[in-house]
C-alpha cells in the first residue's frame, strides 16, 4: 500500500484501536480475577452458573488476544513502511521526529508539541508559534515523502 495521508489517518486509528483492545483485556482479567472460586463443601447448590460464567470470560479474554495479535501484527508492518520512507525521504531531524511522535508512538499533536519545543524558555509565550512550526514540519516530512 503506498503511503497517503488516508494511510496515516488510518495507521492512527489503528493504534486506538490497539489501546481499546488492550483496555477491554485488563478489564475481562479484572473480571476473571474478582469471581469467587466454585464452593466445595459437597453441599449441595443451585444450578452451576458458576462455570458458565468463567467459561464466558476465558473466551472472551481469548478473542480478545487473538484480535490483539491480528491489530499488532498490522500495526508492526505499517510502521515499518512509515520507518522506510523516513529513511528513504531523509527528513531533517525534526521533520522526522514529527511523524515519529505521531505515527509510529501515536501520541497526541498537543504532546508532540510539549516533547519538541517545551524546552525553550519561551515555550508558553510562543506555543501558538511552535504549533504552527510543529504543522509545517509535519507538512515538509510528507512532501518529501511523497504523501499527498
Amino acid at each position: 500500500m503506498g503511503l497517503t495521508k488516508k494511510f496515516f489517518q488510518e495507521h492512527l486509528e489503528l493504534l486506538r484501536e490497539i489501546g481499546l483492545n488492550q483496555e477491554r483485556l485488563i478489564a475481562i482479567n479484572e473480571e476473571i480475577e474478582m469471581i469467587p472460586a466454585k464452593k466445595n463443601d459437597g453441599m449441595p447448590h443451585a444450578k452451576n452458573v458458576h462455570n458458565d460464567t468463567i467459561a464466558i470470560k476465558y473466551v472472551k479474554r481469548e478473542e480478545i488476544t487473538e484480535e490483539l495479535e491480528k491489530l499488532r501484527s498490522r500495526e508492526k508492518e505499517e510502521t515499518e513502511e512509515i520507518k522506510n520512507a523516513i529513511y528513504e525521504s531523509e527528513l531533517k531531524p525534526e521533520e522526522s521526529q514529527v511523524i515519529t511522535l505521531r505515527y509510529i508512538d501515536g501520541i497526541e499533536w498537543q504532546r508532540v508539541l510539549k516533547i519538541m519545543f517545551s524546552r525553550y524558555k519561551n515555550y508558553e509565550y510562543k506555543k501558538h508559534s511552535y504549533e504552527r512550526q510543529m504543522y509545517r514540519l509535519r507538512k515538509r516530512a510528507f512532501e518529501k515523502m511523497g504523501i499527498k
